[in-house]
């Protein structure tokens, strides 16, 4: 048995849940089956990301790319509770693209994380211009944290959104709206 299964055992004791009830007896495996589902180790997390950037495409495009909404789920670090989230990325080549699928994992690995939703959004942007050396990248991140929507001030239509921006994204305010218009259209599309 594992030290989060003891764990999960001790939490449920503690909450004076029956441990000889049938529907409890499997649950502290399931949790940790689940919470390995969306925490991964920071060497995992790596080794995921030297996959996408592997392969790029040179290309002398250039204009705005941007691909969302990116749907991810990553837990609160502060109560362990789900944060569901929607990343919108917008970047300008520097001779070189990368896949949009690429653009989806990157999201999904950077979520396999406790980490903050500012945080996440800096860690995007710092990967994309850090791994292509892009002449700028935005990261507009929203999420709706069950923290707020399920517990304590009960919201459930409150979101959060944060941004990062990078490179000419920072210093070109022409640019730098063309990603805002371009985020908010894709935001409120969603699908095609």
């Amino acid at each position: 048995m594992s030290k989060i299964q003891d764990s999960v055992r001790v939490m449920l004791e503690e909450l004076g849940v029956d441990s000889d009830d049938e529907n409890f007896k499997e649950t502290p495996e399931r949790y940790e089956r689940a919470i390995k589902e969306f925490i991964w180790p920071k060497e995992k997390r790596e080794k995921e990301l030297d996959k996408i950037f592997k392969k790029v495409f040179k290309d002398e495009y250039n204009e705005v790319v941007v691909c969302g909404p990116i749907y991810s789920t990553t837990l609160c670090p502060h109560h362990l509770v789900p944060v569901k989230l929607k990343t919108i990325i917008g970047y300008l080549p520097n001779g070189v693209c990368i896949g949009a699928s690429k653009l989806v994992r990157l999201v999904d690995i950077c979520s396999h994380d406790l980490i903050l939703q500012e945080k996440l959004t800096r860690v995007i942007a710092d990967t994309l211009m850090k791994r292509l050396e892009l002449k700028g990248c935005a990261v507009t991140v929203t999420g709706s944290h069950d923290c707020m929507t399920t517990r304590g001030v009960k919201q459930e239509k409150v979101v959060f959104r944060n941004r990062a921006l990078r490179g000419v994204f920072l210093e070109d305010t022409p640019i730098r709206m063309e990603f805002l218009f371009d985020s908010l259209f894709t935001m409120m599309e969603g699908k095609m």
